[in-house]
């Protein structure tokens, strides 16, 4: 049976990959959330990380740990290149040494969001430093790995240890105030199920270990576009609370540049039977029946 390691396993994406793999000799590494039975590891720490790997041996490295926030990422750029750009391209040398394979986890942001949808090979044109960040750790896996896959997918959310760990659940904040909230209504997300995000890159190292190697570029995402103000109105409707609080707000962001509409081509991967996609109403009940939400 194949050993896989996933980076970044106590992440949002990170515990659906860990419960989709379950069938697999499958390590989890993490740090500040470390905990059985994920292995602590500083990614940080090359030497520490090398060591690690070598003794492990896996198979496939499924690489999620990131710094993901964009916010954060324009804050804190020398740590966030850091993260995902230098820990990423060691990992992928260390990986590539003991003859092993990558699956590195990216973003629609590598896109303006100008001219949706992106098929995977359309050109690249990031507006801001996170998804700077992601498109060169894209171009280091794959130029250091060449039987290595990259996996770009929408705004992720899932089952949540905190609300504020998703964008999409930390509108819980703006449906549950009692006072006016403005909620962005310019950007169009296409939001993407962590648990069918982990059915296809299941389905993609399946394939690869029936049938040889893969690599290139895929995407996959959710096929509901809307806005945040569209999420949480959404959201209010499933828990049925008032909605004339929430204000849309139709300006493009200030702070930080945004891409309008990242919307991704997924038609590659369903041509070859991959991909499981719920709708986001389903879903949501889910993460907010885990969340102990009272639903209608």
């Amino acid at each position: 049976m194949a050993k896989i390691l996933i980076t970044g396993a106590s992440g949002l994406l990170g515990r659906a990959l860990m419960t989709s793999f379950y069938e697999y000799q499958t390590t989890g590494t993490a740090f500040k959330r470390a905990r059985r039975p994920l292995v602590r590891l500083n990614l940080c720490d090359s030497a520490l990380t090398r060591r690690f790997i070598v003794d492990l041996q896996p198979e496939i490295v499924i690489h999620c740990a990131a710094e993901r926030r964009p916010d954060v990422s324009e804050n804190d750029p020398d740590n966030t290149e850091k993260l995902n750009v230098g820990v990423t391209q060691e990992l992928a040398r260390i990986v590539h040494s003991i003859g092993a394979s990558m699956l590195f986890l990216s973003t629609d942001y590598v896109f303006d969001g100008t001219r949706p949808p992106y098929a995977p090979d359309d050109r690249t044109n990031p507006l801001n430093f996170y998804g700077k960040t992601k498109l060169l750790a894209e171009k280091t896996v794959l130029e250091v790995i060449p039987d290595s896959a990259v996996l770009r997918v929408g705004l992720l959310y899932g089952r949540v240890e905190f609300p504020e760990e998703s964008s999409v659940t930390a509108l819980l904040q703006d449906v549950r105030s009692q006072q006016t909230r403005y909620i962005d209504h310019w950007g169009r997300r296409y939001p993407t199920f962590v648990d069918d995000v982990a059915v296809v890159c299941r389905q993609l190292i399946q394939s690869r270990l029936q049938k040889g190697p893969f690599s290139g570029i895929w995407h996959w995402c959710g096929n509901e576009g809307m806005t945040k103000y569209e999420m949480a109105k959404r959201i209010a409707e499933l828990l049925s609370v008032p909605t004339d609080h929430l204000k849309p707000d139709t300006n493009p962001p200030k702070a930080m540049p945004r891409p309008k509409d990242c919307r991704l081509d997924f038609s590659r991967l369903e041509s070859l039977g991959i991909g499981q996609r719920t709708p986001f109403t389903a879903a949501m009940r889910k993460v907010l029946g885990a969340l102990g939400e009272r639903q209608t």
